[in-house]
C-alpha cells in the first residue's frame, strides 16, 4: 500500500486519505452487496467478526498514517486483523449448531 510505505509525512496522509480509506469503504459496500446477492445474513460469524476487524484496521492505519514515524506497532495493529479478515473470507467459519 502506498500510505505506508511513502516516505513523507504529508504522502502518507494523501495516500491515506485519497485511495486507501476510499478503497477499502468501497469493498465494504461491495461485500454488504455481496451479501444481499447471496441472501447471507450479516449475522454470520465470519461476518459479523470482520466488520470490527476491518474497522479497527482502517483506524489503525489512519492513525498510523497521520504519525510523523511508521513503527512495528502501527503494523502489527493494521495487517493481522486485514489477514484475519480475509482468512474468515476464504474459509467462512461458521455458528456452530445453527441452522439456515
Amino acid at each position: 500500500m502506498p500510505a505506508s510505505v511513502a516516505a513523507s509525512l504529508v504522502d502518507r496522509e494523501r495516500a491515506t486519505h485519497a485511495a486507501a480509506s476510499p478503497g477499502l469503504v468501497v469493498t465494504w459496500i461491495a461485500g454488504y452487496l455481496l451479501t444481499a446477492l447471496l441472501q447471507l445474513p450479516m449475522t454470520e460469524l465470519w461476518i459479523a467478526a470482520a466488520i470490527p476487524l476491518s474497522r479497527a484496521s482502517l483506524l489503525a492505519f489512519v492513525h498510523g498514517a497521520a504519525r510523523d514515524r511508521r513503527t512495528l506497532g502501527v503494523f502489527v495493529t493494521t495487517f493481522p486483523p486485514l489477514f484475519v479478515v480475509l482468512l474468515m473470507m476464504v474459509f467462512h467459519p461458521a455458528w456452530s449448531g445453527v441452522e439456515r
